[in-house]
């Protein structure tokens, strides 16, 4: 199969499994829509907080098997290396601005751990669980705690990779880091445009 087709298969199958939205179908299941409460993004952490910890996790479950499952496709469509980024970086974005919900999506934060576990698992798996810990500790203390978890988690991932001799390339090490980075700007951009939201959550929680 040509390379440039292999490519476009990937990339075409990584964005459609990205965009779909898990979060927002669970809260429209249980009449809730995620795009009006909370963080006012279609994520695990918010169907956690706002429609149920259970419906939170099963989101964060499934959202980590689309950008795992992204990867696996274009391994067996034969893509290999860090070629893998690309479609793994399509997944993301589909998450980000899913067209099944006017181009609406969350932070992308599970789904950039799902297309990591797949090209690293060994360097992922540890700062995985840990991000899962802290996410269900500081659920109630923070408005982005996946953010925060997330952040711990890259960290620790950056000490196995360098330190703890897991044998992830370099160049694996660097493009896993750049994702991380896009997800990282494109949730402050997010908060900062919509910072009335977090600011009304706030109020309302004095309220209570």
């Amino acid at each position: 199969m040509n390379e440039l087709l292999i490519l476009f298969l990937s990339c075409t199958f990584g964005y459609i499994l990205g965009s779909f939205p898990t979060a927002y179908l669970f809260g429209k299941y249980k009449g809730i829509d995620v795009f009006n409460v909370g963080s006012h993004q279609a994520g695990a952490t918010n169907v956690w907080k706002k429609v149920s910890k259970i419906g939170g996790i099963n989101v964060f479950i499934i959202d980590i098997t689309k950008g795992s499952t992204t990867i696996i496709l274009a391994k067996i469509f034969g893509l290999e290396g860090t070629m893998l980024l690309i479609p793994g970086s399509l997944a993301i974005m589909g998450h980000w601005n899913s067209p099944f919900t006017k181009f609406r999506g969350g932070d992308g934060v599970s789904t950039l751990a799902g297309v990591s576990i797949a090209l690293a698992p060994q360097a992922i798996l540890p700062p995985f669980f840990l991000s899962g810990i802290i996410i269900i500790l500081i659920s109630r203390i923070s408005s982005h705690p996946s953010l925060w978890a997330g952040l711990i988690g890259y960290s620790v991932f950056i000490a196995l990779s360098f330190f703890d001799k897991t044998q992830v390339s370099l160049q694996l090490v660097i493009g896993i880091s750049m994702l991380f980075i896009c997800v990282l700007i494109h949730s402050i951009l997010f908060h900062k445009r919509h910072k009335d939201y977090f600011d009304l959550d706030i109020i309302n929680k004095e309220k209570i």
